[in-house]
């Protein structure tokens, strides 16, 4: 078994055009997710009164939401581990927090970032535009920025939903393995991961 603890620095870009930088992981379609964390629809930092933490499981497909406009979905927010793997048993992978980063900001779909927003300048594309790939690509972040619109359009998120960083970037990180089996395997896997013996160097600091 093959068990690797993901670092991750966060820093600024110098390129103004990146919005956001996409961090993912991508792997052979995998049709089923499940994860321990706040559900079951999705969530964000400034979007989850309504979430309640459990264990939640369901189709890889359904995380997406046919926004009119493609943009950001899927999130869940409070995620204590995710994982994707095949049906009937077969291979999968589970992404889990450390005693360093308790929580985590995740999804899991068919579809890669750039397909969703491709940027600064919208090409006013719909829904029914965006195809499920053959891939299934998992987001593993901290944290991301709120999605505002407290005005019902156009406002930005309040200051304590940004994600301000700090000079030096932000550092966190997470469990990544395998395992072999369905839903209740991918809890005991992620519940198996050693203790964090170098959380000190992946602190964030300020």
């Amino acid at each position: 078994c093959v068990r690797v603890r993901v670092c991750v620095l966060a820093t600024k870009s110098r390129n103004k055009s990146e919005a956001r930088q996409h961090s993912d992981g991508r792997c052979h379609r995998m049709p089923c997710g499940c994860r321990y964390g706040l559900g079951p629809h999705e969530s964000y930092v400034d979007r989850n009164t309504s979430a309640r933490l459990g264990s939640w499981n369901g189709t890889v497909d359904d995380q997406l939401f046919p926004y009119v406009r493609p943009q950001e979905t899927g999130n869940k927010v409070g995620v204590r581990w995710i994982a994707v793997h095949s049906p009937t048993g077969g291979v999968g992978v589970v992404a889990t927090s450390t005693v360093t980063t308790p929580e985590l900001s995740a999804s899991a779909l068919h579809v890669d970032g750039v397909a969703l927003d491709g940027g600064a300048v919208k090409s006013q594309r719909h829904a029914a535009q965006i195809h499920s790939q053959n891939k299934t690509v998992l987001h593993v972040d901290l944290r991301q920025v709120g999605l505002g619109g407290v005005n019902s359009w156009g406002q930005g998120p309040f200051d304590e939903y940004q994600t301000a960083l700090p000079r030096r970037g932000h550092r966190y990180s997470f469990w990544l393995r395998p395992f072999r089996g369905s839903h209740e395997d991918a809890g005991a896997a992620a519940m198996t991961n050693p203790p964090c013996t170098h959380c000190n160097a992946i602190a964030p600091r300020s």
